[in-house]
């Protein structure tokens, strides 16, 4: 939940807000699995990846992790994820940093299934290991160029919206880096200068940073970096942080139909982190209507980091939202989150796939088409969100939310 002022006075209140991949017994617990090529090679780092499915259920949960290594040895280990106990199947990715350049490695993906404590490691095609070879020093990382394939229903063809976040400086064609919706910058009330934003109402405790280009990266993907604020607002907001927005650069369709996904990595939101992918009018004078794709670090749902959380407002005041369980560490991998959105129909929402939300018309929630901006958010829950939210503590390390890929179709 957060409270925000807006412009006119009104007060909002909202509540809430990898590919997972198992590798189980595969003869033992129903699971396949498979890797698939890196992506995001560079000198240093990679992006491990694999598909899999898993039947899950009690008593057979899946747990995995990831290892790689030269020289066909496997010197480097991931922590263990899962366990896992639903029917689930999609993609999972994982980061690897510290690698030598110009060097050839070789990985696997490990899982067990059943009650069983050994490990089963595969490669491609239930064979032996995958390979890539880091690139020369100096080189830049390379990204598959392909992107996210088309949602069900979609097509390249009715793509209008894309960004892969390549190179090292975001688009600002496509992005702003501050908060603001319906042509207005939110600045608590004009006390903050660009270029920085923050909410209106810090002062009620619920949301603890501000926003600054600072904690806006790009390196063949997106990096929003919460911190500590060491600014003369600190007093206010006492942590800085990242946000960008389409605002006033890209729109989606007021009319018919349209999809957005988003390929992300969630930070660790069990000390007050609050990751969000959410939507607003972005044209002056447009309802105040707002969806949240999701929304991290709520609680009152399944586990903190497994926690998967919907919102759909309506400009009559009405809304609805629904916690979902991802079944896996959102922060331990990337995942895809989707949405779509039929005017006057339906409002649908996925994860990797997977519906796990819907709002339908004649649910006493006007479904009316509106120009939406994209909103990409860190957020940071100061004391008062305690209750519904974890809140950051002195304790409370920085954290980022990474993006590898943003798409809408209509």
């Amino acid at each position: 939940m957060r409270t925000q002022i807006m412009p006119d006075g009104r007060k909002r209140i909202r509540i809430g807000g990898a590919a997972l991949v198992i590798v189980c017994l595969i003869a033992l617990s129903g699971c396949q699995a498979s890797t698939t090529p890196a992506t995001n090679v560079g000198p240093t780092t990679a992006t491990l990846n694999a598909q899999a499915s898993c039947a899950g259920g009690s008593p057979t949960p899946c747990s995995w992790y990831w290892r790689w290594g030269t020289n066909g040895s496997y010197q480097n280990s991931s922590p263990i994820a899962g366990p896992l106990t639903v029917n689930w199947s999609g993609a999972i990715s994982y980061d690897v940093t510290g690698l030598s350049a110009g060097t050839t490695y070789n990985y696997q993906l490990c899982g067990e299934g059943d009650t069983i404590s050994s490990y089963v490691c595969i490669g491609p095609n239930l064979g032996p290991s995958e390979q890539f070879t880091t690139a020369s020093a100096g080189m830049s990382v390379t990204t598959a160029s392909a992107g996210m394939p088309a949602p069900p229903g979609y097509t390249n063809q009715q793509l209008i919206f894309d960004d892969q976040f390549s190179g090292t400086s975001l688009d600002t064609t496509k992005w702003n880096t501050y908060l603001g919706a319906q042509g207005i910058v939110w600045n608590n009330m004009g006390s903050l200068p660009m270029p920085y934003s923050g909410p209106n109402v810090p002062g009620n405790g619920t949301e603890a940073a501000m926003f600054g280009p600072s904690q806006v990266s790009v390196d063949n993907g997106l990096t929003l970096t919460a911190q500590r604020n060491a600014n003369q607002w600190a007093g206010t907001y006492p942590w800085l942080s990242g946000v960008v927005t389409t605002e006033g650069k890209f729109s989606l369709p007021a009319t018919g139909s349209w999809y957005v996904q988003v390929k992300a990595q969630m930070p660790d939101t069990s000390q007050g982190m609050w990751p969000a992918i959410w939507f607003l009018p972005g044209a002056f004078g447009t309802p105040f209507n707002e969806i949240d794709l999701h929304e991290g670090g709520a609680t009152g749902g399944p586990s903190i980091n497994e926690a998967g959380h919907s919102n759909y407002f309506a400009d009559d005041g009405s809304a609805i939202g629904s916690f979902w369980n991802a079944g896996v560490d959102l922060s331990a991998g990337y995942h895809v989150y989707g949405i779509q959105f039929v005017a006057g129909q339906s409002c649908t929402f996925y994860f990797d796939g997977k519906q796990v939300f819907q709002v339908l018309a004649g649910s006493g929630h006007p479904l009316s088409g509106e120009p939406y901006e994209i909103i990409l958010e860190l957020e940071v829950a100061g004391q008062q969100a305690a209750g519904w939210h974890t809140v950051a503590t002195g304790a409370t390390p920085p954290a980022s939310m990474h993006v590898a890929e943003v798409q809408a179709y209509s």
